[in-house]
């Protein structure tokens, strides 16, 4: 998104493209409402590859104005290596490899499923 490319700039926009601009970002969404408006940001690094679309497996019903999306980012496995990340300010540091995940595999999830309140949901 490039300042001069942008028609509606406005002095509350402008340092979200400067953000945008400086990060070398680019917006990645392009699901519409059924007003036919984009309700969600979706930013990603232009070197690596995002996909969006509309859900066809939403965690709660979606309305009309508010499509719930599916995003799936790839990302390089040499942009996964430990020494790309600055760990000096982190003072936990979790293995997830490590974790009891059995939990997560007994849980019953289903409850969220009947929920209609995406607030309710959350909870």
């Amino acid at each position: 998104m490039q300042k001069e490319n942008v028609g509606h700039l406005t002095g509350s926009n402008i340092p979200l493209c400067d953000f945008i601009n400086f990060n070398d970002l680019q917006q990645q969404n392009l699901v519409t409402n059924a007003k036919g408006r984009l309700l969600d940001l979706i930013l990603c690094s232009k070197n690596l590859k995002c996909t969006v679309m509309q859900s066809n497996t939403p965690v709660v019903d979606e309305d009309a104005h508010h499509p719930a999306l599916s995003i799936i980012l790839q990302v390089p496995a040499a942009n996964l290596k430990e020494s790309n990340f600055n760990f000096s300010r982190i003072k936990t540091k979790y293995n997830f490899r490590k974790g009891n995940n059995r939990y997560l595999n007994i849980t019953d999830w289903s409850q969220l499923l009947v929920i209609k309140d995406v607030n309710v949901a959350c909870d």
